[in-house]
């Protein structure tokens, strides 16, 4: 079975005095010897420091051995408050392999 898959949550927070909800979205591939998928989140901290998440992941499978690759964006949309008034912004992205026996 392939195809391409959505999915979208939402998430209330539990606290009375701030805003923590969570929002996501996220988008996926699988066809074949390929495999996808795509992911964004917002996440609010209640403080007026919103975490935005991007995430990319995909590998293809050669048979043998299948390549893996992943890459992740994390950034604050403010840079108030809650993190000492810093904006946030990391980066990161993965390479790798899977053998099979």
């Amino acid at each position: 079975m392939g195809g391409f898959n959505f999915a979208a949550s939402y998430g209330l927070d539990e606290t009375a005095n701030a805003s923590n909800d969570m929002v996501d979205f996220s988008v996926s591939y699988a066809g074949g010897p390929l495999a996808a998928n795509l992911a964004y989140q917002i996440q609010k901290e209640g403080t007026g420091e919103d975490l935005k998440i991007t995430t990319l992941n995909g590998s293809y499978d050669f048979g043998m051995a299948k390549l893996l690759a992943s890459y992740a964006k994390t950034k604050s949309a403010s840079g108030s408050s809650g993190l000492g008034s810093r904006h946030i912004r990391l980066q990161k992205a993965a390479l790798g392999r899977l053998f099979y026996a």
